[in-house]
């Protein structure tokens, strides 16, 4: 059995074993990782692997989950993963992103609707981390509220960049609209 790490939505650990995800839930005494099958709250299917998280140390229960597993959600699962943490490394642009990890992905094993799910996590996750922040407020020297407005609307202008972009290339990166506030009119 192949164990993949990866992490939850809320960025817990998490792995892939033969399609099911499974959460991390419990560190046992002698330092082995106790991992419960997050498809349903009642299934109580449970890997125990070492430290690392290399090797399965013991397997327990039977999966009571109806689903079948997903080698196709595992994969979109790993893809929205590896987009955050390039987010979090690098300013670059979402779009690039997005190109770039599908540049490595094979044709076939997303749908396209994983692909748009991804796309769309990662534009939440860099709302998120990329938000207007007090640090971008006047000084005090200047007293007025131009530079806040400017930044403003640069935000707005790169909103508009990403969604001409994503309709180039098939609207397949962009689905909804992005509602920004403009305080200032910059003519």
């Amino acid at each position: 059995m192949e164990i993949q790490h990866t992490e939850t939505n809320r960025g817990n650990k998490a792995i892939i074993v033969d399609g099911y995800v499974y959460r991390k839930t419990n560190v046992l005494k002698n330092g082995n990782v106790v991992y419960t099958c997050s498809v349903s709250k009642n299934c109580k299917k449970t890997v125990i692997t070492d430290e690392e998280g290399d090797s399965i140390v013991k397997v327990r229960n039977q999966h009571s989950c109806k689903t079948e597993p997903s080698f196709k959600k595992a994969e979109a699962r790993q893809l929205r993963v590896r987009l955050r943490k390039q987010c979090r490394k690098s300013n670059v642009s979402p779009v690039v992103l997005v190109k770039s990890e599908l540049a490595h992905v094979e044709e076939k094993s997303l749908e396209e609707k994983d692909i748009k799910n991804a796309a769309m996590s990662l534009f939440r996750h860099y709302r998120k981390t990329n938000s207007f922040s007090p640090s971008h407020l006047p000084s005090e020297e200047t007293n007025s509220f131009r530079d806040v407005g400017e930044e403003m609307y640069s935000e707005s202008q790169q909103t508009s960049l990403i969604k001409q972009m994503a309709e180039e290339t098939g609207s397949s990166l962009y689905m909804g609209e992005v509602h920004t506030i403009s305080l200032f009119n910059f003519d």
